[in-house]
């Protein structure tokens, strides 16, 4: 505090960090006391809500620059400015105190302050002191205004509010304070406002993720001061959210195996699809199975045959927005497909016929046989399946013993219980199938014979072929009382056969007969005959030398060869062991040389040879004939 009627000089000078300082500035006073300026008159309070605001007549001198404003909350306590760090407060005649508590007593003394071009500053004594008190804020913010309300496309849970700030209290007068905004929510009707959330005064905006779908909300929003003062509500605004509803008239009907839910079409063009869930019983919260669909359908299959089960239905809105479960409907699963009944098995030879009774239901498709090899079997060896009641099991091994159940079959992949067993026999087959029929021949080479047949269809006794393994072709020369041999075993599959390397101009006979895979062989065909011919354009070997060795049992023989041949074929006879048209047998099937050593003679023998050539298929006439004397 400065002493009364006293002159007070000022110099200033600055420092910098390091202690340096400036020249001084030049010389200011002020006077205080009897200074010749005349302290304010008429000071006066107005009590304000938070404040107090300090007013006086003005000063009339020509040096007066403003006023000091000096405060204290006791007459008996020390006035101080109200700005300590300024020289004067104001140069206005009101100064309004905003820094004090609420109901806050405050004491209030005004200098004046002018400016002496000798003397500086100088302030006039105080003035007399007034009192005055901040009031309390008792009157709210008016309503926020232009409140709107918006739903989210792309979330149907979500509700957008926006507002514009109140500009004024509720009275009217000048907002005192705006600290945070209340909003409120009303179901169906404006009737029913509860408080939703509160959100600071410098949002105006709030979003409601809490709502219904398809339901009508109202809002309104009220706007409160920093003392809680709540001002009155916006008018209500009213908004229809979106979504799905619980989808209505569900229904079930029944069919083998299976159940058929359907239900009523959601008309709310943001539904796109439907949720299905399946209930062991009505009192569980949670499903034993959900499905998804577009469609308004639903098949539940394959079922248990007996088993009750329970559905609901849920709603898809945009965004995976699911509506209400629909009411709880429940149905039965009808019994499946009957059992096939009268199941026959029927011993035959290789093969057994099983057969039943055939099923009445619409769904029927077909049937499943399965086989086992013992009646205590659950897994089948191998299963068949047919549209008709019998079934024709081949090939079988004869004398073993097969088991059969059958199964019924039904639409949408249903099937019933396996039938009662029935068991048979694979009988042994004792028929030979019948004798291949259309047996011909053909020469189809000068020395080439080409035998062909038609397969049997049926056994020996007219009934249906049990087996065919294969064949068997037999053959003579010359005539069949030289005696048939096993020419060849043709497979099953065959139905001709080449007989190759023949002797040219020789006849052959030729029967067949059929196998099957037991044994059982058919009686011999009709006998065909064919004779081979030499090949006119095939020359013979010339030059034929004969000669016996005279220490040894063998026979040198040589030729000289055609200009074309593929091989030769050497043949002898024994003198005076043969009829007089003579019979060649052949030693050497394919010589491809023009020789050959015949070390199969005997000695004191007399053998007559002669050599083929073959081309081809083709074979020459016989080269001359040369005799010798084994020594």
């Amino acid at each position: 505090n400065r002493e009364s009627d006293a002159v007070f000089v000022y110099r200033v000078s600055a420092t910098d960090a390091s202690a340096n300082e400036s020249a001084r500035s030049a010389a200011a006073s002020i006077s205080t006391g009897a200074t010749g300026v005349s302290a304010p008159t008429g000071l006066r309070t107005t009590s304000e809500i938070g404040r107090i605001k300090v007013a006086w007549n003005p000063v009339n001198d020509p040096n007066l620059i403003g006023y000091l404003v000096l405060r204290s909350v006791d007459t008996q306590v020390a006035f101080t400015p109200v700005t300590s760090d300024t020289l004067l407060t104001t140069a206005q005649t009101i100064y309004v105190d905003s820094t004090i508590a609420t109901e806050q007593v405050m004491f209030y003394k005004v200098q004046s302050v002018a400016v002496d071009p000798e003397l500086g500053l100088l302030r006039s004594s105080p003035s007399v002191f007034v009192d005055g008190v901040s009031t309390a804020d008792g009157t709210p913010p008016a309503a926020p205004t232009d409140v709107i309300v918006s739903l989210d496309d792309n979330d149907l849970r979500l509700v957008s509010l926006t507002w514009t700030a109140p500009t004024t209290d509720s009275d009217g007068g000048d907002l005192t304070g705006l600290d945070t905004y209340r909003v409120f929510r009303s179901r169906e009707s404006a009737s029913s406002f509860v408080l939703l959330g509160e959100v600071p005064a410098t949002a105006q905006a709030f979003q409601d993720s809490t709502v219904d779908q398809l339901t009508v909300y109202f809002y309104a929003i009220s706007a409160v001061d920093v003392v809680d003062n709540a001002g009155p509500r916006s008018s209500a605004i009213s908004v229809s959210t979106k979504g799905a509803a619980r989808p209505a008239g569900l229904r079930i009907s029944t069919g083998p195996q299976q159940l058929i839910v359907t239900w009523n079409a959601n008309t709310e063009p943001e539904v796109s699809g439907y949720r299905v869930l399946r209930f062991l019983d009505p009192s569980d919260t949670v499903p034993e199975q959900v499905f998804d669909t577009a469609i308004t359908t639903f098949v539940d299959s394959p079922l248990v045959a007996g088993r009750t089960l329970s559905y609901r239905v849920v709603a898809i809105a945009t965004g995976g927005l699911e509506s209400e479960p629909s009411a709880f409907l429940s149905a039965t699963v009808e019994a499946q497909l009957e059992a096939p009944s009268s199941v026959r098995a029927t011993s035959g030879i290789g093969r057994i016929a099983v057969s039943w009774t055939a099923n009445t239901e619409a769904e029927l498709t077909g049937y499943r046989v399965l086989r086992f090899r013992a009646p205590s079997e659950n897994t089948a060896e191998a299963t068949f399946e047919t549209v008709r009641t019998t079934y024709i099991d081949s090939p079988l091994v004869a004398g073993e013993t097969y088991v059969y159940r059958v199964q019924a079959l039904g639409s949408g992949g249903i099937e019933s219980e396996r039938s009662l067993f029935a068991a048979a026999d694979v009988g042994l087959d004792d028929r030979a199938p019948d004798t291949p029929s259309n047996f011909a021949t053909q020469l189809t080479g000068s020395a080439v014979i080409t035998l062909s047949w038609t397969a049997p269809t049926e056994d020996s006794n007219g009934q249906d072929l049990t087996g065919l393994a294969g064949y068997r072709l037999y053959r003579a020369v010359g005539s069949e009382s030289a005696g048939l041999v096993l020419l060849s075993s043709p497979v099953s599959t065959a139905t001709s056969f080449n007989d190759t390397g023949l002797d040219v101009n020789t006849t052959y006979v030729y029967r067949i007969s059929a196998v099957d895979e037991f044994g059982n062989e058919s009686s011999l065909s009709s006998p065909v005959t064919r004779t081979t011919e030499s090949a006119s354009d095939v020359s013979a070997p010339t030059n034929l030398q004969v000669v016996a060795a005279g220490n040894a049992s063998m026979v040198t023989i040589s030729w000289a060869a055609p200009s074309q041949f593929t091989s030769f074929r050497v043949q002898r006879k024994q003198v005076g062991s043969d009829s007089s048209s003579g019979s060649f047998t052949t030693v050497a099937l394919s010589v491809t040389g023009t020789s050959f050593e015949d070390v199969s003679v005997s000695s004191g023998v007399v053998y007559t040879y002669r050599v083929l050539t073959r081309l081809d298929n083709d074979f020459s006439e016989p080269s001359e004939e040369k005799t010798v004397v084994v020594p």
